[in-house]
């Protein structure tokens, strides 16, 4: 993390595993039947947030290390 360019080619892949955690939390529970749109609706909701507290706590880690090799912190 001592290179700047190396922070935002994470955080561009982070935001790939978030849309693929949405798409998979989601996915699963069609899968096993749970399609009406009473409960879809509601698991996206659930699966947007689940996505973004592991998404942001990735990219957290990220970024203090960044800062870290960086002297910043």
């Amino acid at each position: 993390f001592s290179q700047v360019w190396v922070l935002p080619v994470y955080l561009i892949g982070f935001c790939a595993i978030w849309f693929h955690i949405t798409h998979g939390f989601w996915s699963a529970f069609h899968t096993i039947g749970m399609n009406n749109n009473v409960w879809m609706k509601r698991l996206k909701v659930l699966s947007y947030i689940f996505a973004t507290i592991i998404a942001g706590a990735f990219a957290a880690v990220a970024i203090v290390a960044c800062l870290r090799a960086n002297g910043i912190m």
